[in-house]
């Protein structure tokens, strides 16, 4: 949802780079060899066709460790989008492996041997959850960043994305914020699987209930 936000907000190149769509995307404009490719040489073909364009990538963890052995980032702008309440992100993580879907995307790489929602499953998730937080903010702590948070973005996507720009534009970067606002008012993705996840925060409540909620 962000990548097609920040799209409609007027940034013409904006990746998701674990995405199959933006992966053919990718193929299409800059060679196909970028279809399996990793991320580092991805960030050099564009930063090569387009040396005058703001380019955005949406990373993950291990992503950004490929690149920063291969390349300074100091040339790079952090927006670090994450959510307050971890529970429900574990929740997320739990339909998905579930379901063998993510929103728009198959599922077909899993860290264990079933798909049924278990508790050592969820435990698998919360440490996977609460790992990856602590590596990225270690690593952003050594650089500027403009922190998101979902529940935010989701509430009030005006004010969220108002200041995104105002941070962006300290870059030379304009951002349109009612474009990428109507994005997030249209969007449905956090009301898939509902039902699903509703029984699921019922089965592991008492799991969840040990987790710090708030994003520090």
């Amino acid at each position: 949802m962000l990548c097609r936000a920040l799209r409609a907000g007027g940034l013409r190149h904006v990746y998701e780079v674990g995405h199959p769509f933006y992966r053919a995307e990718l193929a299409k404009n800059y060679g196909p060899d970028l279809t399996e490719a990793p991320v580092s040489k991805i960030v050099d073909r564009l930063k090569t066709a387009q040396p005058r364009e703001h380019v955005a990538i949406k990373l993950f963890y291990p992503d950004m460790q490929e690149i920063v052995k291969t390349r300074a980032v100091d040339d790079f702008t952090f927006i670090y989008l994450e959510r307050r309440d971890l529970s429900s992100q574990v929740i997320s993580i739990l339909a998905m492996w579930a379901t063998g879907r993510a929103i728009d995307m198959p599922v077909t790489s899993l860290p264990f041997d079933t798909m049924e929602p278990t508790e050592r499953n969820a435990k698998i998730a919360i440490s996977y959850l609460r790992s990856n937080r602590r590596l990225w903010r270690s690593f952003l702590a050594a650089h500027p960043v403009h922190n998101l948070f979902t529940e935010d973005v989701i509430a009030d996507p005006e004010t969220s994305f108002r200041n995104l720009s105002a941070y962006l534009a300290g870059y030379g970067v304009r951002l349109e914020t009612e474009a990428t606002s109507d994005v997030v008012r249209n969007s449905k993705r956090y009301e898939q699987d509902a039902d699903l996840k509703a029984e699921l925060r019922e089965r592991f409540q008492p799991l969840l209930a040990t987790l710090d909620k708030k994003a520090t």
